[in-house]
């Protein structure tokens, strides 16, 4: 549990503090809210039970002696709470109410800002930035110590800019990777890049600068990120919305932000809202973490939390099953779930932290033999942990509908991403095809993740697109990834009436493959801010598959038109409520696809 008091409890009731306190709450909150408690009176305070050293307590320095707090800190100390003090000014850098503590060092919002660039009037932000820091550091199985940015950018727009980008950050909390900054001299240019991409980024900001549309640099960046599931944030600097169109690839449906220059304020707003995406990632592992647990309940394993914020559980079991790991010894043992790099004292603080736990019997049993201890402690990274049995084989592909919406939000944003990676590596992975319109905002992402599926002799995914856009496509690009059927383009008395037509024919030859067996909704433009007319093109998909008798599935989680659709009524065709609420509303969507595979009979 997080304890979190307000600045008016330390009797700090300027507004400037009260804006920090509102930035700091609201970025905590967006992580695991249930264990956020606001204080914003002592009366009647009292900690919940038990008191445990996972526990957090964070508050002002006061400048003023608070009999209350202190009493509330010294019970905190004695229970090896860990303590967070927030210092507001340099003579109150030390908290002073602790007195056998004054070695804890309180986050210093002055230092911050001159760090960052900023002065109090952007204060809101670095309360963002310390919500940041006390996740990163209660969160330690999920979250690196800091965040690994890659900036994509092309040189000769961004060079000045890049200086001002990086020198705008905290260099012990935001490792920002710039490749003029980076490479050595006779190093490969694009071996770095690659290696640090597949290895080293937690996120993607994409520049998008006048020339970016010719950069085949930052197109292969772009297409890694898509292939590696890198969260992207897309940024344009001093463009239109013309220029917008000059992309080949879209990074979603619009930008996160379009800015006429780089400033320190724009750059910690960017790597806060790169903070979140990385957030959302991180929430969409711990989903499927879950998941794999459900999944082993039918093969006689169970499991139960041991400690939330280290990502610690024990594993019950009494077979011997290579599903979960191949060597299992005794019917207790205890597994940590990492959803980053191993660090080499993952290991050390896991045996500490079971070792000096009172809480659990079995653990107080091992104890005095390292050897048996040392036999019971698995740590995992999520890609192990989320080795599947192989899955039955498919003969049939799957209409993927949708596109980014316009109106971008952060988490339908990862839900989409999230969404297609899931569904079609599962489809794929299982020998079945996708099939999709060739939507630009979902082209990369699908065509990259087919790679590793596709060979010589076959191609994975069936790719449709109308001749009205020919010469704006890279028909190259789309025969190297995929089997390409191009669409003969429908003339007509209006540009606008021919673009509707065009689409139309295109989405009838799509929908009547003879290897679709099903159609899945992601996302997909609100009404009204489609081109060609008042019905979204999702809609016009829908109602060709329902004429041709497909099974329809439609994902409210990802947004926009799909969203709007099951809040109009539109009901999945699942028999089981639980899993007919899990496909319409949830985000588990490896849960989600093996239900609808299950629903469409593999």
């Amino acid at each position: 549990m997080i304890y979190f008091f307000n600045p008016i409890i330390s009797e700090l009731n300027n507004p400037t503090w009260l804006e920090f306190y509102k930035g700091a709450i609201n970025t905590l909150k967006k992580f695991k809210p249930q264990n956020i408690l606001e204080i914003d009176s002592l009366d009647n305070f009292s900690f919940n039970e038990p008191i445990t050293e996972n526990d957090l307590i964070i508050f002002f320095n006061p400048t003023t002696q608070i009999y209350e707090l202190e009493n509330i800190l010294e019970t905190a100390t004695e229970n090896n709470m860990k303590i967070f003090p927030i210092a507001l000014d340099k003579a109150f850098r030390k908290p002073t109410i602790l007195n056998n503590y004054d070695f804890i060092q309180s986050f210093d919002i002055l230092t911050e800002m001159c760090i960052r660039g900023l002065d109090e009037k952007y204060i809101y932000i670095i309360g963002e930035c310390f919500g940041r820091d006390v996740i990163v550091l209660h969160y330690p199985a999920l979250f690196d110590d800091n965040i690994k940015i890659f900036l994509s950018h092309k040189r000769e727009d961004f060079e000045k800019e890049s200086k001002i980008f990086k020198d705008s950050l905290h260099f012990e909390k935001e490792n920002i990777f710039i490749d003029l900054h980076e490479l050595r001299v006779g190093e490969s240019a694009q071996e770095k890049i690659e290696a640090k991409l597949k290895d080293d980024t937690d996120v993607l900001i994409f520049i998008q600068t006048e020339n970016t549309y010719n950069s085949k640099y930052q197109l292969v960046e772009l297409k890694k990120a898509f292939e590696l599931s890198i969260p992207i944030l897309w940024v344009t600097v001093n463009l239109n919305d013309d220029d917008l169109k000059k992309l080949k690839l879209h990074p979603a449906g619009s930008p996160h932000y379009k800015l006429e220059k780089i400033t320190p304020e724009n750059v910690n707003k960017i790597s806060n809202c790169a903070f979140d995406l990385i957030r959302l990632k991180k929430q969409r592992l711990l989903d499927s973490v879950i998941h794999k647990f459900n999944l082993l309940k039918k093969n006689n394993i169970s499991y139960k939390e041991i400690c939330n914020r280290n990502n610690i559980y024990q594993i019950i079991t009494h077979l011997q099953d290579s599903f979960f790991m191949n060597n299992i010894k005794e019917e207790c043992n205890f597994f940590k779930c990492l959803c980053r790099k191993y660090k080499y004292e993952d290991l050390d603080n896991f045996k500490n932290y079971i070792t000096t736990t009172s809480t659990h019997n079995y653990i107080l049993t091992l104890k005095n033999s390292s050897e048996k201890l040392e036999e019971n402690i698995y740590l995992k990274n999520y890609e192990e942990f989320f080795m599947e049995k192989i899955q039955k084989k498919i003969n049939c592909g799957i209409i993927i509908s949708g596109s980014f919406p316009t109106s971008i939000d952060l988490k339908y944003q990862q839900n989409i991403i999230d969404a297609l990676h899931c569904i079609v590596k599962g489809t794929l992975e299982r020998g079945g095809k996708i099939i999709f319109g060739s939507h630009p905002t979902f082209q990369g992402v699908i065509l990259e993740i087919a790679k590793e599926f596709n060979s010589e002799s076959e191609k994975k995914i069936k790719l449709y697109i109308s001749k009205h856009f020919e010469g704006d496509y890279d028909l190259k690009y789309f025969k190297e990834n995929s089997e390409v059927f191009e669409i003969e383009k429908i003339s007509s008395e209006t540009p606008l009436k021919a673009l509707s037509l065009s689409l139309t024919e295109m989405r009838k030859a799509m929908i009547s493959d003879a290897d679709a067996s099903a159609m899945i909704c992601i996302g997909g433009k609100d009404v009204g801010t489609t081109l060609t007319t008042n019905k979204p093109g999702l809609d016009e998909e829908i109602e060709l598959a329902q004429k041709r008798g497909l099974k329809i599935f439609i994902l409210g989680s990802t947004g926009g038109r799909c969203k709007e659709l099951i809040n109009e009524g539109f009901e999945n065709p699942i028999t089981n409520d639980k899993d007919r609420r899990e496909v319409t509303s949830g985000n588990n969507f490896k849960s989600i696809l093996n239900i609808i595979f299950n629903e469409i009979g593999e």
